[in-house]
């Protein structure tokens, strides 16, 4: 195998994997998820089922792939409880980059 097959793989990687974060932030379940710990900074899992209208096992379903892609973050207190923030330096970073796509350049 040689060099520009290596690379070419690696980008590809890098791109599948950034186009499964977009496709995460856009799917539409999620956009209540993600609104919901935007507002309030960090919340459970109980207070997510209030605000995002989702039952437990979609929720938790949902929370397990966002914190897999490291999107959302989380973090267990000392009674074993879940809790969930965004992940605003990975967020702002995509964001950074997809703006970098919709600037127009000059040529």
């Amino acid at each position: 195998m040689n060099t520009w097959n290596t690379i070419t793989r690696l980008d590809y990687r890098k791109v599948s994997k950034a186009q499964a974060m977009l496709e995460l932030i856009c799917d539409e379940p999620n956009i209540p998820i993600l609104e919901s710990l935007r507002i309030s900074g960090e919340s459970s899992v109980t207070d997510l089922i209030v605000h995002t209208r989702l039952s437990k096992n979609d929720l938790e379903d949902r929370l397990s792939v966002l914190t897999g892609m490291l999107l959302v973050l989380e973090r267990k207190d000392g009674s074993g409880k879940r809790h969930y923030r965004l992940n605003e330096s990975y967020l702002n970073k995509i964001a950074g980059i997809v703006g970098m796509f919709g600037t127009p350049q000059v040529v």
